[in-house]
């Protein structure tokens, strides 16, 4: 009688198997992220395109662009003026995000507002606060709810976002930084601009860009809390996008670590002294460099080795530099 010889793989077989098999997986996997990061940049792209058009929007009602700030602050940095109601400092009020949400279809957020009292510093707002709304944040990077589980959650707690407005070729305040004079953004606080006061041209112009949120919790940072005036809500072309130079902060800095291993801040002050002194870069998840809007709409990615000067020519509204190819 016949007997059938059952054939199989020998473990050397198997290995090399095992060997091709991952050799195809590495070589698939950075295709594979790549093509899921392309898919977030377009979001990103397209959720910044709709706050472009919203900040178009409001400019229509208006005949200004929405105020980088509800209050004036201090021009020299600190916490007054304070709300005449509510006794709470101006860094504690509401900034562009809280005016800009009618126009990004967030109506029962906006009426969930008392536009009366401050953004922050009481429990008035407090709803209000912790509603996150997605459109705020990159794709490819996070949002993060503040003031978890501590004291300052019922009066402070909000939600960090990604998008920030353009304050100028300077510092928060818009005043001279490092012998670099201010000249002129779309943006500024206590009071909105009409694009007739942007003479650069809209083109020519920022309008909004992207900062990194940090994994961190606490009340004390600034970056990326888009949603009150500590400065958070905006960035400047002082320094360019992903810049390896630290930016300028104060009462406290994300750590290190969160910020793609970057040196995140120099600490100006451990309170709101220094406030107006805050320079925040532009910064991403995104390889290579960050999104941008201009003033006239436009979305465009921005490499993170843009001629600094140049950069700086962007982030202004009135300074009437002559601006080549990048």
């Amino acid at each position: 009688m016949k007997t059938q010889t059952r054939h199989g793989f020998t473990l050397v077989e198997l290995l090399v198997v095992i060997a091709i098999i991952g050799i195809l997986v590495g070589l698939l996997l950075p295709a594979v992220q790549a093509a899921r990061e392309a898919a977030r940049r377009m979001q990103c792209t397209n959720r910044q395109k709709q706050l472009a058009l919203a900040m178009h929007n409001y400019h229509d009602t208006h005949k200004t662009l929405v105020p980088g700030s509800r209050m004036i602050g201090n021009a020299g940095g600190g916490t007054s003026p304070a709300d005449p109601v509510s006794n709470v400092s101006w860094i504690d009020h509401g900034s562009w995000y809280i005016m800009i949400l009618p126009f990004v279809e967030q109506t029962g957020l906006n009426d969930l507002i008392d536009h009366d009292r401050p953004w922050a510093g009481t429990a008035h707002n407090s709803a209000a606060r912790q509603v996150q709304v997605s459109m705020f944040g990159c794709p490819s990077d996070k949002m993060v709810k503040t003031c978890v589980g501590t004291s300052a959650e019922p009066n402070y707690s909000t939600w960090t976002g990604s998008y920030v407005v353009n304050f100028g070729n300077t510092n928060y305040g818009q005043t001279t930084q490092d012998g670099l004079t201010f000249q002129g953004a779309p943006f500024r606080q206590g009071k909105g601009q009409g694009f007739r006061d942007i003479t650069d041209g809209l083109s020519n112009t920022l309008m909004t860009s992207e900062v990194m949120t940090s994994d961190q919790t606490i009340n004390n940072l600034i970056v990326s809390e888009i949603t009150s005036a500590k400065g958070g809500q905006t960035f400047t072309g002082f320094l360019t996008p992903n810049s390896s130079a630290p930016d300028q902060s104060t009462r406290g800095c994300p750590l290190d670590a969160s910020w793609n291993n970057v040196a995140s801040c120099i600490s100006l002050a451990g309170d709101w002294s220094a406030v107006q002194k805050v320079i925040l870069a532009p910064r991403s998840r995104h390889p290579g460099g960050v999104m941008a809007t201009s003033c006239d709409g436009s979305v465009r990615f921005y490499s993170e080795t843009i001629d600094t000067a140049t950069w700086r020519s962007l982030s202004t509204a009135r300074g009437n530099e002559p601006i080549g190819n990048f």
